[in-house]
């Protein structure tokens, strides 16, 4: 961890970004034997500094299982550490591949709802100054997906009323989802 930023400065500067998928996946393949609650804390840190250096598919496909598995972990402050990480991780995704346009919906709140109901306070105070991150994040990339349809050669003036209609009940589901999830009584 201590030579962590300088192995990324002279890995990029040799091989660029696929030498990050390499120390990436030594990170990521001893993740899930660690035992001890600073090994793991150690972990995400790594994944969270990785996460801003390798691009948004390698991090939905690769990066986000592994913490989102982080998130339930045995430990609170790891649990606490996961949310946050997976929060940035999702916020550095700028560009959405057409695969993951529902990955808030269908992975991301199901994985992050248990942590609302948590009865460790480091976890819910976790999510809590997360959560505003989260829905940004959301609503970004159910734009990105929209726009995906609107630049469709397909689009014509029914299409894109459609589509609109499409984007205001998705963002409805959203919101819904968002509340049943993660604002609970």
């Amino acid at each position: 961890k201590r030579d962590f930023k300088e192995i990324v400065d002279e890995l990029k500067g040799n091989r660029g970004k696929e030498c990050l998928v390499v120390v990436t996946s030594l990170v990521t393949s001893s993740l899930r034997t660690l035992v001890f609650c600073n090994s793991k804390l150690h972990s995400l840190e790594l994944l969270q500094q990785l996460a801003t250096h390798c691009n948004d598919e390698f991090i939905l496909d690769r990066l986000i299982p592994y913490i989102v598995c982080m998130v339930k972990d045995k430990f609170p402050p790891v649990r606490a550490k996961a949310v946050k990480v997976l929060t940035e991780a999702l916020a550095g995704v700028k560009e959405l591949p057409r695969s993951e346009t529902n990955i808030f919906p269908e992975y991301i709140l199901p994985s992050v709802a248990d942590c609302a109901l948590d009865r460790q306070v480091i976890v819910r105070l976790a999510l809590a100054q997360n959560v505003a991150q989260l829905a940004e994040t959301a609503l970004r990339f159910l734009e990105l997906s929209q726009f995906y349809y609107e630049d469709s050669p397909d689009s014509t003036d029914a299409v894109q009323l459609q589509f609109q209609e499409s984007y205001d009940s998705e963002l409805a589901e959203l919101h819904k989802s968002f509340e049943a999830q993660l604002v609970r009584p």
